[in-house]
C-alpha cells in the first residue's frame, strides 16, 4: 500500500490585519473589589492588555487569523516540503498541497498524519474556503447531507486513542514512548524544541526556519509510528 504522510505548520497573519477581529473586551468582568480608583484602573488596563496578548498568542491556531506556511509530505522514496517564505503565496501552497494529497488518494493509496482530522485538514479546508482555493472532492465528500472523510485518510491519533476524544498522547510523546529517535541534526532538534508561542513571536523569516525544522521531525515521527500501528 502506497502512503503519503503529511503535516502542516501555521503562523499568525499580520497583526495589523487581524486586530479588527479582536473580540471586544468587557471591563465589567474584571473584579476590582475594594480597590481605589487608581488601582482599579490599573487592573482593568492590565486585564485588557492580557486579553489582547492571549488572543494574539492563539491566532496561528485559528484559520480566520492564521495561515498555512509550511506543508511537508513524505513518501516511501523520499520527502519534500512547500514553504511560503514571504507569507504572500498561501494560495499556491494550498493548491499544490491538495494536488499531492488528491493524487495519492486517486491512485488507491493512503494519506496519513497525526491529528489531521481535527486540526490540519479542517484548518487547510477553511483557509481554502476563505482564499477561494478549490478543495478536491476526494478529501471530503457528502452523502445524504452529511460530510465524510475519504476512507483512505488515516489519523494516527485516532488509531492510538481508539477514537477516545480526550485520549492521552501528543505526537512527540508517542514517539518517545515507542523509543523513536529523531533523525534531524542537533541544530534542527534545538530549533524545533522552541516553544510554539515563542516561534509566533519571532520575526517571520526566523519563525519559518523553526517551523521547517519542526515539520521535518514531526514527519519522521509520523512515518515511524505509522509503520508500527497500521
Amino acid at each position: 500500500m502506497n502512503r503519503t504522510y503529511f503535516d502542516c505548520e501555521t503562523y499568525s497573519q499580520d497583526e495589523a490585519s487581524i486586530l479588527p477581529l479582536l473580540p471586544p473586551f468587557d471591563r465589567d468582568n474584571v473584579k476590582v473589589g475594594n480597590y481605589g480608583a487608581e488601582k482599579a484602573l490599573e487592573k482593568i488596563k492590565k486585564a485588557e492588555e492580557d486579553h489582547k496578548s492571549n488572543w494574539l498568542a492563539k491566532a496561528a491556531l485559528n484559520p480566520v487569523t492564521g495561515r498555512v506556511v509550511v506543508f511537508g509530505w513524505s513518501v516511501d522514496e523520499g520527502h519534500g516540503s512547500i514553504v511560503d517564505p514571504v507569507g504572500g503565496n498561501e494560495v499556491k501552497l494550498l493548491t499544490d498541497a491538495w494536488q499531492i494529497l488528491a493524487d495519492e488518494l486517486r491512485s488507491g493509496g493512503e494519506v496519513v498524519g497525526f491529528n489531521i482530522k481535527s486540526f490540519d485538514l479542517p484548518f487547510m479546508i477553511k483557509r481554502s474556503w476563505i482564499l477561494k482555493v478549490c478543495v478536491p472532492p476526494d478529501i471530503r465528500y457528502k452523502y445524504k447531507g452529511r460530510s465524510y472523510w475519504h476512507e483512505s485518510i488515516i489519523d494516527l491519533r485516532d488509531e492510538w486513542t481508539f477514537g477516545e476524544r480526550y485520549g492521552e498522547g501528543k505526537l512527540e510523546d508517542i514517539a518517545r514512548w515507542m523509543g523513536i529517535q529523531p533523525v534531524a541534526s542537533e541544530s534542527d532538534q534545538l530549533v524545533a524544541s522552541i516553544d510554539m508561542q515563542e516561534i509566533q513571536e519571532m520575526a517571520f523569516e526566523n519563525a519559518i526556519e523553526c517551523l521547517k525544522a519542526k515539520n521535518k521531525i514531526d514527519l519522521h515521527y509520523t512515518k515511524e509510528i505509522a509503520e508500527r500501528i497500521l
